[in-house]
């Protein structure tokens, strides 16, 4: 027990002399998006109305992808302005706007209704939106090149509609325009 005791001492004395690492999750989400840019979208195949979707369909158009779910109060939030982008866009010939959420398809077809979502949303696994969202929580919107290159990366959102407006037509928008 003395020994112990001695022990612990001692390991919280010297630990306590040392600084403690600067843990700050602002900048550990930053780096998974850093991470992620450059490198390649993860590979999917999903069905819209019948139609096949690959992650090799998408090479030659710039995509802005959105990872989203109903239980995630700031993707709910910032639904109507991404509809406003996706009008924005939708005419341009080498324009694609995809979702992914694991919400079961009944429930997708009802946010959309909701919502008034024209865009494609692919209702996919809670493991497969994971992986191709890099695991980085929700809301995650992307821009991938033409080449299948992510460019474009950012985790999180806003319940102010000022600051989803700021950031969908301040942000993303140039950043579509810039890789068009």
């Amino acid at each position: 027990m003395i020994f112990f005791l001695i022990t612990t001492f001692l390991t919280v004395h010297i630990f306590a002399q040392q600084p403690a690492a600067e843990m700050n999750i602002d900048s550990l989400i930053r780096d998974q998006e850093m991470q992620a840019i450059g490198t390649q979208l993860d590979s999917f195949t999903v069905y819209y109305h019948g139609k096949k979707f690959t992650n090799k369909s998408l090479v030659g158009k710039t995509v802005f992808i959105n990872f989203w779910n109903t239980t995630c109060a700031p993707c709910m939030a910032e639904l109507r302005e991404l509809n406003h982008l996706y009008d924005t866009l939708k005419k341009h010939p080498n324009f694609e706007y995809i979702s992914f959420t694991f919400d079961p398809p009944k429930v997708v077809e009802r946010i959309g209704k909701k919502y008034g979502i024209a865009y494609k949303v692919f209702p996919v696994s809670i493991a497969d939106c994971g992986r191709l969202s890099r695991n980085m929580g929700y809301p995650v919107s992307m821009i991938v090149d033409t080449g299948g290159r992510i460019q474009f990366c950012k985790t999180g959102g806003s319940m102010d509609k000022e600051e989803i407006r700021h950031r969908i037509f301040k942000i993303y928008y140039p950043q579509i325009l810039g890789e068009l």
